[in-house]
């Protein structure tokens, strides 16, 4: 599979996982710490450093062992912050998918 699957299955998952904390209504520190640990490795990996990064910090405010509840609506600018990461990785996969659909047509 090529980097544009990858990041695209980044992109899906992370929507998902934002869905379902919605609907929970609230999310244990460990959780959110979990799944921003998860993302920062596989947002380093697909090549996605910004966002890589960004869960580094936030995670150096988070403990893997607390089970404080958090509201997920006081998540909202941390949300979103996230989803312009992967705004313009969409965007990127979008263009990539056009040159090389280019490339197959022109050989």
């Amino acid at each position: 599979m090529g980097i544009v699957v990858y990041t695209q299955l980044l992109v899906e998952r992370t929507k998902a996982v934002f869905v379902q904390l919605e609907t929970g209504g609230y999310v244990t520190e460990s959780e959110l710490y979990r799944f921003l640990h998860t993302l920062q490795g596989t947002a380093g990996t697909v090549g996605v450093l910004e966002l890589s990064i960004f869960c580094v910090k936030q995670l150096e405010h988070l403990s893997p062992e607390k089970g404080d509840m958090l509201q997920t609506k006081t998540l909202m600018n941390f949300k979103n912050k996230i989803m312009g990461y992967l705004d313009v990785v969409e965007v990127l996969n979008s263009q990539q998918s056009i040159t090389e659909q280019t490339k197959r047509f022109n050989n």
